[in-house]
């Protein structure tokens, strides 16, 4: 069981990796102006893509989250996400 779960990792991973090379950023960087400034990414892309992607890449932190979860790997890769925002109220 334990080697389906490595391996099921490793290819979020590499989906995770295709999302950063098609936008030429981290998965971080394009969550961050997806959820805030969109414009440079509406400069190369359509709308509907980038939020279908944005979808995808959801559903692969939850995957991963969980999996790393049953290796007992305490995870909270969305926690992570928002470590990067600058809050405007306290």
């Amino acid at each position: 069981m334990e080697r389906q779960i490595e391996k099921r990792l490793r290819e979020i991973d590499e989906e995770i990796r295709k999302i950063e090379k098609k936008y030429g950023m981290s998965y971080k960087e394009f969550y961050n102006h997806v959820e805030g400034d969109m414009s440079p990414l509406l400069e190369k892309f359509d709308p509907d893509e980038i939020m279908d992607d944005l979808q995808k890449l959801i559903t692969l932190l939850d995957e991963k989250e969980k999996l790393l979860k049953k290796l007992g790997v305490d995870a909270n890769l969305f926690a992570e996400l928002d470590d990067d925002w600058v809050k405007i109220f306290p």
